[in-house]
């Protein structure tokens, strides 16, 4: 990150890094837009048809256990856990769910075809060429 190393007066880029950036002393500010936090979930799954489908089962299980959780912060850092047990690092603010943007997951997952369909028309064009 250029703005934490003192290169360039302001950066564009995931709060999470800035966040790390800063616990780490860098002379940096967050600053969350007015519009909201953008946000993804990252979910673990089993595959239908799976080979090994207790092994699947175990690590699934494992992911979402309190154990599971702390080990992905570590790798994580930043991120916010879907356990209430597995806590924030202090420089997540205790606002950030209410600063997170309103998504209708459910609406997007009905309708993500037609949101593809329309992305694609919006900029596909400014896309880089695809590989042959």
């Amino acid at each position: 990150m250029q703005a934490a190393k003192g290169e360039r007066l302001i950066g564009i880029g995931f709060d999470m890094r800035g966040a790390t950036e800063k616990t780490k002393g860098a002379p940096i500010d967050l600053i969350v837009p007015k519009e909201g936090l953008g946000w993804e979930m990252e979910v673990t799954a089993i595959m239908k048809g799976t080979k090994n489908l207790e092994a699947a089962k175990k690590l699934a299980d494992w992911a979402s256990s309190l154990e599971g959780q702390r080990a992905l912060r570590q790798v994580l850092r930043h991120r916010r856990q879907s356990r209430r047990s597995s806590r924030c690092r202090p420089t997540i603010r205790p606002t950030a769910r209410r600063l997170m943007a309103k998504m209708d997951v459910e609406w997007m997952a009905k309708n993500r075809e037609r949101i593809l369909a329309e992305w694609t028309k919006r900029y596909d064009g400014k896309s880089a060429p695809k590989a042959k």
